[in-house]
């Protein structure tokens, strides 16, 4: 192709992260049905919260795949680290109880997003990671930083 590599990063990404946010903002309505009072503005801050977590999370899996030799090494390789940092990020158990699991949530970063958007969602919740005034600019980093290491992978030769 003629474009630049830097633009078959932001076409992934953005392609990505656009479904990803699309879902994301059919779904978080439904989070009036949990407990919390979603309104407009919330909607709002939460339905950026999931582009920018989204964001980085596309950037980085294309900067693995980019270098994966197949299909198969990539799946293999994304189950063995996302599901754990997932597991571990406090969204399906919470972090904390045992303490080892606070620990490990400090340095994940799915957690720092994951406690953005709960942020966004309930700011009043108790953090695990940190006051959302720390979460946004942590998961913002993380995102310029998956985003940077996509483009310098597929610059590479």
């Amino acid at each position: 192709t003629p474009a630049p590599r830097w633009a078959i990063v932001a076409g992934v990404t953005l392609g990505v992260t656009a479904i990803a946010t699309a879902q994301a903002a059919i779904l978080l309505p439904l989070a009036r049905w949990v407990g919390y009072p979603l309104g407009f503005a919330e909607w709002l801050a939460a339905t950026a919260v999931c582009g920018l977590i989204s964001t980085g999370c596309a950037a980085a899996g294309l900067a693995v795949a980019w270098r994966a030799d197949s299909a198969q090494g990539y799946h293999g390789f994304m189950n063995a680290v996302v599901v754990p940092l997932w597991l571990l990020s406090g969204a399906i158990f919470p972090a904390g109880s045992p303490l080892w699991t606070k620990v490990v949530a400090m340095v994940n970063p799915l957690a720092y997003g994951l406690y953005a958007l709960r942020g966004t969602l309930d700011p009043v919740g108790a953090p695990v990671t940190g006051p959302l005034s720390l979460a946004l600019p942590v998961t913002l980093a993380l995102t310029v930083a998956g985003c940077a290491w996509a483009v310098r992978t597929v610059n590479r030769r």
